[in-house]
Parts: structure tokens; C-alpha cells; sequence
């Protein structure tokens, strides 16, 4: 689903000629970014929480492709992720507060 998520945000763009490589552009899209979070943040519910974070992904994709980043790169580095927290066992890390962390 990824790669469909990746396309759609892709077209979305494209189709309104949101595609220019300014440092105005950037900053819009990173001011886009911390809108969304911000939803995602206060979500009144479940329901809107997912809605919200799916909007988080779809601003970061847009990033990321402003960037030149490509499909493949994000899923390897999706890939990398899964592999690290895999890899990851009470030997290794501990929760410390409510965080996942490396023991030293």
C-alpha cells in the first residue's frame, strides 16, 4: 500500500503543478508538515487520529519527493526499520519512562 500512498501524493502534486524546488516551497511544505501534526496531535478520537495520521505521511511522501527521494529509497529505509526493531530484545534495550531506549 505504500507504493500506492507514494503514487497518489505524487499525482496529487503534479496535478495542481506543486512541484517547484524553492526554499519558499520547502518551507511551505515543512509549515504544511507541522499543520498536520498538530491535527494529528488533537485528534478528538480514534477515527481522526488515523485520518490525521495518514495526512502526516501523505505531507512527509510530499517532502520526501520534493527532496528527489524515490520510492525505493523509502521503502529500503522502511525495510532498515523493520530490521532494527526486529533486532531489538530486552538484552539490548529497556523501557525507560515510556521509552524504548539501548542499554549501555
Amino acid at each position: 500500500m505504500i507504493n500506492l500512498l507514494w503514487q497518489s501524493t505524487s499525482a496529487l502534486h503534479e496535478r495542481f503543478g506543486n512541484t517547484e524546488k524553492s526554499i519558499a516551497h520547502f518551507r511551505a511544505r515543512w509549515r504544511k508538515v507541522e499543520e498536520e501534526h498538530q491535527e494529528f496531535q488533537y485528534a478528538p478520537d480514534n477515527a481522526n487520529l488515523v485520518e490525521e495520521a495518514v495526512d502526516v505521511l501523505v505531507t512527509m511522501m510530499g517532502v520526501l519527493q520534493l527532496e528527489g527521494v524515490t520510492l525505493e529509497e523509502l521503502e529500503g529505509a522502511v525495510a532498515k526499520v523493520i530490521a532494527k526493531n526486529g533486532a531489538k530484545t530486552q538484552e539490548t534495550h529497556k523501557l525507560e519512562g515510556y521509552q524504548i531506549v539501548r542499554r549501555k
